[in-house]
């Protein structure tokens, strides 16, 4: 289904916009306030008061006690634990950096991650597997990252 597929991209590239943008503000409350943990710890308080809004409209607030009845891997709570960190890094990194240089570079980092977890089907995801076309698309990021910082 090439519409829903498209749709699906579309909705990610949306999201890459947000995190463009949700990294600038969180780095302008940091600079304002002084503190790019606070800052980070402002925006976390906020999303988890939208996604508990989120969850009472759906009820879904019983799949948190599903949690002792399905074992998770010990990684599997480590997602708080490296969103914290993105939004922490960007806080700071940006007023240091400026946006499009910090945000590029993390886009390159988190290339960089996604094909190592597709590599060794890190997290149980499934495998795939490395090739010349997704290395050549890091080297030419790598070298837009490059013209971007020159210019």
């Amino acid at each position: 289904n090439h519409f829903n597929k498209f749709l699906l991209e579309i909705l990610a590239v949306g999201e890459g916009a947000s995190f463009a943008c949700e990294a600038a503000i969180n780095a302008h409350l940091g600079v304002t306030i002084h503190s790019s943990a606070h800052s980070a710890l402002l925006a976390f308080f906020i999303a988890t008061v939208i996604l508990a809004f989120v969850c009472l409209i759906h009820g879904d607030f019983k799949a948190l006690s599903r949690l002792s009845l399905y074992p998770v891997p010990w990684w599997g709570y480590l997602g708080g634990l490296f969103g914290s960190l993105n939004v922490y890094s960007q806080a700071f990194l940006i007023p240091l950096l400026g946006n499009g240089v910090a945000t590029l570079l993390a886009l390159l980092g988190q290339m960089i991650m996604s094909l190592l977890i597709d590599q060794f089907a890190l997290f149980q995801s499934a495998q795939r597997k490395i090739n010349r076309p997704k290395i050549l698309g890091l080297c030419i990021m790598l070298i837009g990252i490059m013209i971007i910082e020159l210019l």
